[in-house]
C-alpha cells in the first residue's frame, strides 16, 4: 500500500473540483482512478482538511493574479 501524500491529494481533490474527469486526474497525477474517486468522496463526506486546502490554493491563486496585475 503506497501512502499518497496530502499535497498530491489537495491536487486531486482540486482538479476533481475543476471539473476534470477522474481518469485525466488519475493519470497525470499518477494514481489509480479509484484513488481519486476515495479521495474525493472522502473529502465531500467528512469535510477533511484536504477540501479547506484546496480552497485556501484557490483563494492564494486568486490573490497572487490580483497582485500581479498592480
Amino acid at each position: 500500500m503506497v501512502c499518497i501524500s496530502v499535497e498530491k491529494r489537495v491536487r486531486i481533490y482540486g482538479l476533481a473540483q475543476e471539473g476534470f474527469p477522474s481518469r485525466y486526474i488519475a493519470k497525470k497525477e499518477n494514481v489509480s482512478q479509484s484513488s481519486v474517486v476515495r479521495i474525493c468522496n472522502k473529502a465531500e463526506e467528512t469535510g477533511t482538511r484536504i477540501k479547506r486546502l484546496s480552497v485556501g490554493i484557490a483563494n492564494s491563486d486568486e490573490l497572487w493574479e490580483v497582485i500581479q496585475k498592480v
